[in-house]
């Protein structure tokens, strides 16, 4: 900071800005293939290409097994179908499906964020007080292709937008549409990014932040902000769905009759916005460590989603649909009314050095955080964790370093599931991992360091259940991310 000529107190000044393009070019293409028995040189039984599991006995909630079960090794089979070509075949199921999958599984996206923003800074009362203010302003333009999927497409339809029929009342196909199950049935009814859209919108984020020294030991912190958060790109990017229910021409003349279900991807899905409330309280102690208390509130506006409802002119024109839709049960990602996100953080950090000489060495630290959300039920909140923690020990020697990070996540609910009932949702149980990071200093400038995440492989429980469903059968899946190693060298010149 520097004092301006007009101005007795220090102050600061930045201007900036940013512009950056994304690009995501998705394609996926599942492939399956059948065994052939028949194909010369195929062994009789897949014996030859059996690998053994060892050593990995399932369990948390599962009940456990024995070891040493036989699996067929994929890196076998693949190196003897390099060899024998004849070994895995497609059936005609198969090749429509590869098709289908080449065809929907085929996205693209770009998004192009630009950004401006202006901050001031400032000390007054003596330096007791700092002030941080500014704006900032952004503007997000996204433009995608995904596939649009009209099963309806392969009839016919007379002016009215009715299926037509023949003598007997069935729905008459196109003559392009090939046979049922045929290829050309699935390159009719899946069109590879076809559907095409663009959205654009910006917005202006202010923020404040003050900061008191009460005495050397104690601070206090208050802040607010505007902030905003973007939807995923899988959310926006298109990819359309028609449904056309099989009405009469006289059901069609019926108002309440609802047409069919346009199942849609949302690309004018608005990013949230929220005002943010911060206060803390921040104690320094004569060791060096820290404790912080602080409680935040978020409240949110444009929240993300999920919706049911009748397709407007707007929402076809976005889409590039046609009139002819109106009306139609639209199944999409829709911007919520309001949600609320408070909660309580509490931080340490502190050297033991008071338990004598050797504790200088140690010092121990965590954080825990509580959140309380409230919204509508049709609010996506899967990615907030309700309660969160993190607490460990390090060590700090003349050439070596040793920390133990133990990470809590708790138990986080995912998307809505009525299969379990009205009131039932997906869930990823509550897990505890170990982390551990090694330094060893060999010179000044060069360190050498291992860490390894996750140390105790702790596995992700996957569970669904409501208010009826009993403890036994909550638990779906359990999957194991294994242990994450990480070993190199730093050098600073």
């Amino acid at each position: 900071m520097c004092p301006g000529a007009a101005f007795s107190f220090p102050f600061a000044l930045q201007i900036g800005g940013s512009n950056s393009v994304r690009t995501n070019d998705w394609r996926f293409h599942a492939s399956n293939y059948t065994y052939n028995r028949t194909a010369a040189g195929a062994p009789a039984t897949l014996a030859p290409y059996l690998s053994v599991m060892a050593n990995r006995p399932l369990r948390d909630g599962f009940p456990s097994i024995a070891n040493n079960i036989p699996w067929v090794s994929v890196r076998k089979l693949h190196a003897e179908w390099q060899t024998n070509p004849g070994l895995f075949t497609q059936t005609p199921a198969q090749l429509l499906a590869s098709e289908r999958s080449r065809i929907v599984d085929s996205n693209w996206i770009q998004e192009t964020v630009t950004a401006a923003y202006f901050q001031g800074e400032t000390r007054l009362l003596q330096n007791r007080l700092s002030l941080v203010t500014g704006v900032r302003w952004e503007q997000t333009k996204d433009v995608g292709l995904g596939p649009l999927v009209d099963p309806g497409a392969v009839f016919l339809r007379n002016a009215s937008g009715a299926f037509v029929r023949d003598a007997q009342g069935r729905q008459v196909r196109r003559p392009e549409a090939g046979a049922t199950g045929s290829i050309d049935e699935v390159r009719l009814i899946n069109r590879e990014r076809a559907s095409r859209v663009s959205n654009t919108y910006d917005g202006y984020y202010p923020s404040l932040n003050a900061t008191y020294h009460v005495t050397e030991k104690i601070q206090l912190r208050i802040g607010w902000a505007k902030t905003y958060g973007r939807p995923e790109l899988h959310l926006i990017v298109p990819n359309v769905t028609i449904n056309q229910a099989n009405l009469t021409e006289a059901q069609l003349l019926d108002p309440t009759r609802i047409r069919g279900t346009i199942s849609v991807n949302n690309p004018a899905l608005k990013p949230w916005s929220a005002d943010n409330y911060d206060l803390s309280f921040e104690y320094y102690s004569d060791q060096g460590g820290f404790a912080t208390l602080g409680v935040f509130q978020k409240n949110i506006r444009n929240f993300f989603g999920d919706a049911l409802q009748p397709a407007t002119a707007d929402d076809l024109a976005t889409l590039g649909l046609d009139s002819s839709y109106l009306g139609w049960n639209l199944s999409t990602q829709t911007n919520t009314d309001r949600a609320r996100i408070g909660g309580v953080t509490l931080n340490f950090n502190q050297s033991l050095r008071v338990l004598g000489s050797l504790g200088r060495h140690f010092s121990v630290f965590g954080n825990v955080t509580e959140l309380q959300l409230a919204g509508e039920r049709e609010a996506d909140f899967s990615s907030f964790l309700k309660r969160s923690a993190t607490w460990g020990l390090k060590f700090s020697g003349q050439n070596f370093d040793c920390t133990a990070r133990w990470n809590y996540r708790g138990q986080q609910r995912h998307n809505a599931n009525s299969a379990f009932g009205p009131d039932a949702y997906d869930y990823t149980a509550a897990t505890t991992c170990l982390d551990v990071n090694l330094a060893y200093r060999v010179r000044k400038q060069v360190v050498l360091f291992v860490s390894a995440k996750n140390l105790l492989n702790e596995p992700r429980v996957g569970l669904s259940y409501g208010s009826e469903t009993p403890s036994y059968a909550r638990q779906w899946g359990n999957r194991e991310c294994g242990a994450q190693f990480t070993a190199g060298i730093k050098g600073a010149f």
